[in-house]
């Protein structure tokens, strides 16, 4: 895992911004310092997973001149390697240089997630780009001369240009605790959409995957299921450092660790929340009780770090847990986003879609949104813009995994590496998002209960205690953190929280 930023401008040579304050929390490894590369200015610092050695430091110059800065894991880079080159590499990095420079490339074949750059020999950008389901965030700016700046991180960007904070785009943090688009809290400072590339435009379009599988209309195969969820956990395994389990009460987590038993798991928050509970049941769990002291202590550190407001409580429980399993010298942590998007998972909103005839935004706005607003309704409104032409569940779906998905990820990807901590997700995989798509929609619920098919898988690998358990948000009282008082209701755990995070950031 990486930090990056890359410029053309030739005022980031000269500018009194301190990059180290602004990246090497997320590479502790290795700092590139600021470099010059034909005409473009850049920075890379390295939380080295797969190949320790400083051999794959970046920036990567290869034997013909081209360059690229990389964050990312690319799993199936050894069987591309002998596929397209009959060679056998030993390292991501050094592979994606070669698939780049080859004029082979199709993103679609890349099993992973990243954010790459590529500069050719001339100094030309041939490649900004991210990966399927925007796992790892990938910033930019562009200036009025059509100069071009990159980074891991969206403050820096801000910072470097003196853009302030749009009023427009923190009135959407507040009903959506973020912004669901490229666009950022920070005026004209953007992120390359997830599945595209910034030259090329879009590789991966998952409207056109709901369309193409949701015909199928097939029953549940669980054994196939089964050998689906295998081979990506098995994929995300592969690490010369240790690997640790973000272990919550859900499913998904569990499901996880059903294929891989002797991975460290672990849990934090306050005493009595569910997870906590939960994992107090079990055996082997590392919970970690985060007193209120240390969990504000952590959560101003970490705003001033991100250099923007926090999206839920819950990002201040993972980076307290992730810095429990790199002070024992763990660099990788699994986790199970993706699941409640592809299966249905958020039960209350997908049930309701599955049972309508017709789709109502109105009724979408309500149980999404965490304060209302017509200008909020008419940005949110405007996401399902390209999914007419699929039915209720399915429009709801695609802009989950397209607008919310990406979010998730932002979130736990700051919160662990924070913490100096990778975080990978098995189960947001192309083949499991294309098997979900393919099920019969009254599979994934029972008795409005969703991600059934999963529920099923955890059932036959385990003793089923946990498959069938309901839904549980994350219950951390934030206003009785902040106060000392109880909140009444969720509404006042919602506003303590945003108000919290618009002070510090203020």
């Amino acid at each position: 895992m990486c930090g990056l930023f890359a410029s053309n401008d030739p005022r980031v040579f000269k500018t009194s911004l301190n990059f180290e304050s602004k990246l090497d929390f997320r590479g502790p490894d290795a700092q590139s310092g600021l470099i010059s590369f034909n005409g473009w200015g850049l920075y890379h610092v390295r939380l080295s997973i797969i190949g320790l050695s400083d051999t794959y430091n970046q920036p990567f110059i290869d034997s013909e001149g081209n360059l690229i800065v990389y964050n990312g894991e690319i799993f199936n880079y050894k069987q591309l390697g002998q596929q397209k080159f009959k060679i056998k590499f030993d390292s991501d990095t050094h592979f994606l240089s070669k698939y780049l420079s080859s004029g082979k490339c199709n993103f679609n074949e890349l099993e992973g997630f990243f954010a790459f750059i590529r500069i050719d020999k001339f100094g030309n950008l041939t490649h900004a780009v991210r990966d399927k389901f925007g796992v790892k965030p990938l910033y930019y700016f562009s200036d009025s001369e059509g100069k071009l700046s990159f980074s891991s991180e969206a403050s820096l960007l801000a910072e470097l240009y003196q853009k302030n904070y749009s009023q427009e785009k923190i009135n959407r943090y507040k009903s959506f605790r973020a912004c669901l688009t490229s666009e950022t809290l920070f005026s004209d400072v953007r992120s390359v959409d997830p599945g595209s590339c910034l030259i090329n435009g879009q590789y991966f379009n998952p409207i056109s995957i709901i369309e193409e599988c949701s015909d199928l209309n097939f029953d549940p195969d669980i054994d196939l299921l089964d050998e689906i969820v295998e081979s990506s956990v098995n994929s995300r395994l592969v690490s010369d450092v240790s690997i640790g389990l973000l272990y919550s009460g859900g499913i998904d987590s569990n499901l996880i660790h059903t294929y891989a038993p002797k991975l460290n798991k672990f849990t934090s928050g306050h005493s009595g929340d569910y997870d906590v509970e939960t994992a107090e049941e079990l055996s082997e769990v590392n919970i970690e009780i985060i007193e209120s002291r240390k969990y504000l202590r952590l959560a101003k550190d970490m705003i001033a770090a991100k250099g923007e407001p926090l999206g839920v409580p819950n990002e201040v429980a993972l980076a307290s847990l992730a810095k429990n399993w790199s002070s024992r010298g763990g660099k990788v942590m699994l986790s199970g986003e993706a699941a409640d998007e592809f299966f249905g998972g958020y039960d209350k909103i997908y049930s309701w879609a599955l049972r309508s005839d017709s789709f109502d935004i109105n009724e979408v706005f309500k149980r999404y949104a965490y304060s209302n607003s017509k200008h909020s309704f008419e940005y949110f409104q405007s996401l399902f813009d390209g999914t007419e032409r699929l039915n209720p569940f399915n429009r709801l779906r695609a802009f989950f995994i397209k607008y919310h998905l990406p979010v998730l990820f932002r979130r736990l990807d700051f919160s662990l590496m924070f913490a100096g901590v990778e975080g990978r997700e098995p189960l947001a995989s192309e083949a499991l998002f294309r098997y979900a798509c393919s099920l019969n929609q009254d599979s994934l619920f029972n008795n409005n209960q969703g991600k059934m098919p999963l529920r099923l898988l955890l059932e036959k690998r385990s003793s089923g205690k946990l498959a069938f358990k309901p839904k549980v948000g994350f219950p951390i009282d934030v206003k009785k953190i902040i106060t000392g008082k109880k909140a009444l209701d969720r509404k006042e755990i919602y506003n303590s929280w945003i108000k919290f995070n618009l002070e510090e950031i203020a």
